[in-house]
């Protein structure tokens, strides 16, 4: 991050909740902007939240039935860098509203597991016929385990270019 990099962080982050070490907002060394679900800003580029959530009653919900990521919880990004608008939809299943962004770059989280699965995508990927798409959030352990080969074969099958980085290593 750039010495004077401000940081954009959703307002229902609670870095105590979950596995993960995260230092809390007040304590980041850079200015921090807080974001809602539809908000839209400028920090070092303008940038717009969408909702971010898993559907009630979707397949990406516990065994109790409650989705992963509960709507209020998240949000996704849509930023506008040097005139490419890169879309973001955050730990989500596809949402209504997401077909109709004006996207350039589409970086999908495709784990299913716990978001949008690969086949889910896919075909949000050729809606919004994007110049280029990025998959993320997967292969990173075995819940997130998907066949990135196929998707990018999905997604290219519709004509929109496709980049994986296979090259990560895989954690447990």
């Amino acid at each position: 991050m750039a010495p004077d990099g401000t940081v954009v962080a959703f307002e229902g982050i609670n870095p105590r909740d979950g596995s993960r070490e995260l230092p809390r907002l007040a304590e980041l060394s850079r200015p921090v902007e807080t974001v809602g679900h539809e908000d839209e800003g400028v920090a070092a580029v303008p940038f717009w939240t969408v909702p971010a959530y898993n559907e009630p009653e979707g397949p990406h919900t516990r065994s109790d039935g409650t989705p992963y990521h509960r709507e209020g919880l998240g949000c996704g990004f849509l930023l506008s860098i040097g005139g490419l608008r890169v879309f973001w939809p955050g730990d989500a299943d596809v949402l209504p509203g997401h077909a109709e962004l004006d996207v350039d770059v589409f970086l999908p989280p495709i784990g299913g597991a716990f978001t949008m699965d690969r086949r889910e995508a896919a075909e949000l990927a050729a809606e919004l016929s994007p110049e280029l798409v990025v998959p993320i959030h997967y292969n990173t352990f075995g819940a997130l385990e998907t066949d990135s080969r196929a998707f990018a074969a999905d997604v290219a099958g519709a004509g929109v270019p496709v980049a994986l980085d296979e090259s990560g290593p895989r954690r447990e």
